[in-house]
């Protein structure tokens, strides 16, 4: 909704400049216990220190970044070097030149940054209230972005902004050296294509297909995507190029192929987001509906003209369940591999539009009541409460805490990791597997993994792995669906542990048997089983016998060997 033309905002302009320092002062103090504590601190585990950092590690120590695709990587489940990031991409060379947590902390200040400028800036197009543009930044910067996705995310703001600016045929210079940055450190098949289809569709439904305003965005977003696909060659060469590659992901199963089920997927994913894109926009719910109560026609309004990407993000929502069910077909296996839902990373961008626009609704007709004052530093705690290092502070028996509050040097542990090391001898002389915590601590450590979190690797070592757990598997249906449904945790799993990959010291658990396939294990190289749980008997066919235990504050490490 314009603001009108007696409104400060338009005669001045240090207004804007005082609420982007003090907006970037706000994300300084909220990263500030992050970049005190450093390695003390909680970071995430879930799609962050389980996976990408090791990648990176692996690729840089081993000599790996240039390599051939197919190159097996044995540090890594012997998985190709195409399972593994590109070479161009900025993120990696950030941990390539400062070292693992350096690049961690950089990550994390250049992502939240670059998040509230690139909001600040595009929400000046449609000359909201400043207080509410500020507010609506604000929400978008402080939101847990994922780090390994880099600015995808974070600058998708910034992106439609240069698209509005060729529009009217005003960019400048810095503008196009923000997009190559964009396009370098982003992931084009997993976020940007969705950001490029929802702004074709937009200036679409704005000018007309054949619009000559449009043409430099479309040659914009054509030379933009020409470029991330030239990065991804590894990659297209796998899917397109190479018959002797199939990736696990042709066996993907979508959670849920009915539509009831598609819609409560995607209330969740605009509510709350994904594990890698939170939107909370669940705490904004209230002025939302009171705004759509209070001022149907001017919501109905707003929501068609301001938020058209919210009926376009609808229509594909419909196409991902469609596509969903399509993938099931024997014929479309190729649907299997790509997740449609990814349409879910244009959410955040989409909820500080939607919450910028009734903000300034209320505070234009209403003025900046103590109520909505008070509403909003309540929700805007809960957003800051509700990422992951904050939430560590919690008590444990608040009901949004996180359980197991591991820091990052407990998550790795390397003094402990060492001892092991030490006792066994070098990592490249034999191959291990773990239980009852993520692979990615041994392989930080050095270790040479039978298991791994990657979202691509063959087919054909899925299914050699499956022999290792399938007794396990059969015995709980949850697991079972999750390793044959994704199958991108190629873990250890147990029937009794579930899906726990977290099981610390404290937890004191023993398992009374596993069920491993000894003679696949032996068949596959392995030789020790390191496990954070006492396996008090295993069912195998072959002498296994504990050869020592290893222990600091956070875990206790059962080595177990199998001959």
């Amino acid at each position: 909704m314009p603001i009108p033309a007696s409104h400060p905002f338009h005669t001045e302009p240090p207004l804007l400049l005082r609420n982007l320092f003090i907006g970037n002062l706000i994300v300084l103090v909220y990263l500030l216990p992050l970049l005190i504590l450093g390695q003390d601190a909680y970071w995430g585990t879930s799609d962050q220190l389980d996976s990408h950092i090791i990648w990176y590690k692996i690729l840089k120590l081993g000599g790996y970044t240039f390599a051939d695709s197919y190159l097996p990587i044995p540090e890594l489940m012997g998985a190709p070097r195409l399972s593994l990031y590109n070479e161009f991409y900025l993120g990696y060379w950030l941990h390539y030149l400062l070292g693992t947590f350096p690049a961690l902390v950089t990550s994390k200040i250049i992502i939240h940054f670059t998040a509230f400028v690139s909001m600040f800036y595009l929400l000046q197009k449609w000359k909201l209230h400043p207080t509410a543009q500020f507010l609506g930044s604000l929400y978008f910067a402080l939101l847990p972005f994922s780090l390994f996705w880099g600015i995808s995310v974070a600058a998708q703001p910034f992106v439609f902004f240069v698209f509005l600016q060729l529009e009217q045929r005003q960019t400048k210079p810095w503008m196009w050296v923000g997009l190559l940055l964009y396009t370098l450190y982003s992931n084009f098949y997993s976020v940007s294509i969705f950001l490029y289809g929802l702004s074709f569709l937009y200036f679409v439904r704005k000018n007309g297909l054949l619009s000559s305003q449009n043409l430099p965005i479309y040659l914009t977003m054509a030379s933009l995507s020409l470029l991330a696909l030239g990065m991804e060659y590894r990659l297209l060469e796998s899917v397109f190029f190479n018959q002797g590659y199939t990736s696990h992901r042709v066996e993907r199963v979508p959670q849920t192929t009915s539509m009831l089920g598609t819609l409560k997927t995607w209330a969740t994913f605009l509510l709350i987001g994904d594990t890698s894109v939170r939107t909370f926009f669940f705490l904004f719910i209230p002025p939302v509906l009171l705004f759509t109560a209070t001022q149907p026609k001017l919501a109905i309004q707003y929501l068609t003209r301001r938020q058209l990407p919210f009926g376009i993000a609808a229509i594909l929502i419909l196409l991902s369940y469609l596509l969903n069910v399509l993938s099931q077909s024997e014929n479309l296996q190729l649907l299997r591999v790509y997740n449609t839902q990814r349409i879910y990373t244009l959410f955040p961008l989409l909820s500080a539009g939607l919450l910028t626009g009734v903000l300034s609704h209320f505070i234009i007709l209403q003025g900046q009541r103590p109520i909505l004052k008070g509403y909003l530093f309540i929700s805007f705690l809960g957003v800051i409460m509700l990422t992951p290092f904050y939430r560590s502070w919690l008590p444990a028996s608040s009901p949004i805490s996180i359980k197991e509050n591991i820091t990052y040097r407990q998550f790795f542990s390397e003094d402990l990791f060492q001892d092991i090391k030490s006792h066994l001898g070098p990592p490249s002389q034999y191959r291990i597997a773990c239980l009852g915590f993520h692979p990615a601590i041994a392989q930080y450590n050095g270790f040479y993994t039978l298991d791994g979190y990657l979202t691509n690797y063959p087919l054909t070592y899925k299914h050699e792995f499956r022999t290792l757990i399938a007794a396990e598997l059969e015995q709980n249906q949850e697991i079972k669906d999750y390793f044959d449904g994704w199958g991108s945790r190629c873990y250890l799993m147990d029937d009794q542990l579930g899906k726990n990959y977290a099981i610390t010291k404290n937890q004191n658990q023993t398992i009374p048997s596993f069920d491993l396939n000894c003679d696949q294990f032996i068949r596959m190289g392995g030789q020790y089983l390191l496990s954070s749980v006492e396996i008090a008997q295993f069912s195998c066919s072959r002498q296994v016998h504990l050869v020592s235990t290893f222990e600091n504050d956070t875990w206790k490490i059962f080595l177990y060997q199998i001959q």
